[in-house]
Formats: C-alpha cells, structure tokens, sequence
C-alpha cells in the first residue's frame, strides 16, 4: 500500500472522535456540547462532502452568467492499467485536457475563455477508470482583451483528435525516455501507441449549459470519496455487498459483492497523492490571466464582477447540509468557545 493511502485511510478510521482532538463549546445556561476533529481527508465521506460544498459555492461565485459546455474526455481501456501503474501521469491529463480546450480557443476563435477541468479516476463498480470532465464557457475574450466572442464552439471530432494526439505524444515520450512502467516490451508500447493514433476516442457531451448544473456535476468528483455510504448495503469481514448504476443497462441499479480486501483496494486507488490537484483552471480561470485580463470580461459583459466569497465554515456547512446550527443550544441560546481537549490516542487491548 501506497504509504499516503495508508496515512489517508488512518486518520479517516480517526475521523470524529477524542483521538484527533476536540473543541468544547457552552451556553451562557451552561449547557456544553463537544465537537470533535475531522480528518479533512478528501477520501472521507463527511469531510470529502464539504469540501464538495465549498468548491461549488466559491467557483459559481466566480463564474459570469454565460452559457457553458459540460464535456468528458475518455481514455480506452486498454490504457487504465497503464495509467494505473504510472500515477505520476494522473496530473497531466488534466493539464493536457484543459491544454487542449484552451489552445483549440485560441487558435480558431483568437480568444481566451473561462475553462475548468477536474479528474475522475472511478466508474460506478469502483474501479479504476481514469477521464476527464471539463467545463468551458461558449463565450470569451479575445486575445487583445478589447471585445467579446461569443458562441465558441467546436466538433467532437476535432476535439477527440488533438485530445488523443496529445495524449499518445506524452506517453510516447515517457516510453523512449525510460520511465513507463508497463509488463509489455518497449517496442510493443511504441506499437500500441502508433497503432491508437487512427482509433476514435469517445466524446460525451452533458445536456445542460448552466453553471450551477454543471459544477454541481463535477464537484462530485472533487471532495466526495468513489461511494456514498448509502450505496453500501451489508459488509462484514469477509465481503461487502453494494449497489452501483450501469450507464450500459439504461442506468439500472444492479448489485455487486466482493472480497474485503478487494473493496479496500479498489477504495485506496482513487486515493491521490499530496498535493495532487484535481481540479485545474485554464484560460480566464488560469491564476496569471485571472488577476489581469478577467476584470475587462466581465466588464465587456456588463455584469458586476461579485466580491469574494469567505470560505465555507463547519458550522455553515452542516447549517446548509442538514439545516442544523451546531453553535445554538436546545433552548435557542448562542453557544461559545469553551476549551480545547487534546489528542488521546485509543487504547489497543493485547
């Protein structure tokens, strides 16, 4: 096991309770209440979900009020076990995918638009299917940031194009170059590349075009761990029976049981490294263009450009989450930092 994975998977077995530590709030009729520490993993269920939370209500804040294009980049399967070995490529999808968007804009229409791409390494089973969703504004600001263009839109078929030709030149060069892990030979990887180059890579295009729709899509991606508890039907030590959708069944509920083991290893897959960012930003969005040339969009626009969203606190999350303030006591009274309990690590009986 990876030894983040297994970092990760610790501190989310830790998640709630004494032995990350507390904070102790009262009410001025002395009632107390002790919210314990979170893991803040993004593989953990509760913590996974409000990050969810917070992606989407700082990122729509941002974005103008244009129509959007949700579209997802696959990869053929006979590249997941490839990908799953060299991990080390998993951030370069999404730089190469958001790269492809944002140059095909600036090479055809002469303009810069607000473009997001976010990673997605699991399919309804668990396993590892890594792909792209990207979500881009079908209106932009042109190159010399004087005016707006307006419905930017281009094929799936040349976008399948130089998406596949960008990926097949990257995992050439790390083949020549020594640093592909794979069971097949050098010269059997070069064959298998140079055979993919006239294959048809698919394309999927969501249906909806508004902001709020799409990134409410994507941000599952982002935060949430690859199954809600609600999907996991019974477990025990030696299996573990959930339900999954199939997308190739008219998105029919169907039922999977499997090994322990394999379930954990399934889980611990999508489980990135740190400091590896699933979610990039590319054109408007890219932080250099950000902090110069988005002002005039929005400006071009005619719309208020909106004031800082301040992060999302834990109590606001569970506030919006399940309607609970957990800072009011029973009788409706504001409740106050009190102390803070330590760290007590569980004691293990021999």
């Amino acid at each position: 096991m990876r030894a983040h994975a297994r970092a990760t998977l610790n501190k989310m077995l830790l998640c709630g309770t004494l032995a990350l530590g507390a904070e102790v709030f009262s009410s001025i009729d002395g009632k107390t209440r002790t919210f314990y520490h979170t893991c803040k993993t993004r593989a953990c269920p509760s913590c996974g979900y409000f990050q969810t939370l917070r992606f989407q209500q700082e990122v729509v804040n941002h974005l103008p009020e244009i129509p959007y294009r949700g579209l997802m980049l696959t990869i053929p399967d006979r590249y997941w076990e490839i990908l799953r070995l060299n991990r080390q490529l998993l951030p370069d999808l999404v730089a190469l995918g958001g790269g492809v968007m944002s140059d095909l804009a600036r090479e055809r229409r002469q303009a810069e638009v607000p473009l997001i791409a976010v990673l997605h390494t699991f399919n309804p089973e668990l396993k590892f299917k890594p792909h792209l969703h990207v979500v881009v504004g079908l209106t932009g600001l042109d190159l010399n940031g004087n005016r707006l263009v307006e419905n930017i839109f281009f094929s799936k078929d040349m976008l399948q194009k130089r998406w596949r030709y960008e990926l097949l030149d990257r995992l050439e060069l790390e083949v020549r170059q020594g640093k592909l892990r794979s069971d097949l030979s050098q010269k059997q990887l070069l064959e298998k590349i140079d055979y993919e180059r006239g294959a048809l890579w698919h394309i999927e295009e969501h249906g909806c075009t508004n902001k709020h729709a799409l990134l409410a899509y994507v941000a599952r991606y982002i935060g949430r761990p690859p199954i809600a508890n609600s999907r996991i039907l019974e477990f025990d030590a030696d299996y573990v029976r959930f339900r999954y959708r199939d997308k190739r069944d008219d998105n029919r509920f169907h039922e999977a049981t499997i090994s322990t083991q394999e379930f954990s290893n399934r889980l611990i897959e999508h489980i990135r490294e740190p400091y590896q960012h699933g979610v990039r930003y590319f054109g408007l969005l890219a932080p250099r263009v950000k902090s110069t040339r988005y002002h005039a969009f929005w400006r071009l626009l005619g719309q208020r450009e909106p004031d800082p969203v301040h992060p999302l606190r834990w109590a606001e999350g569970l506030y919006l989450s399940f309607g609970i303030n957990p800072l009011v006591d029973s009788r409706g009274n504001p409740m106050t930092w009190s102390h803070s309990l330590p760290p007590q690590l569980p004691v293990i009986e021999s």
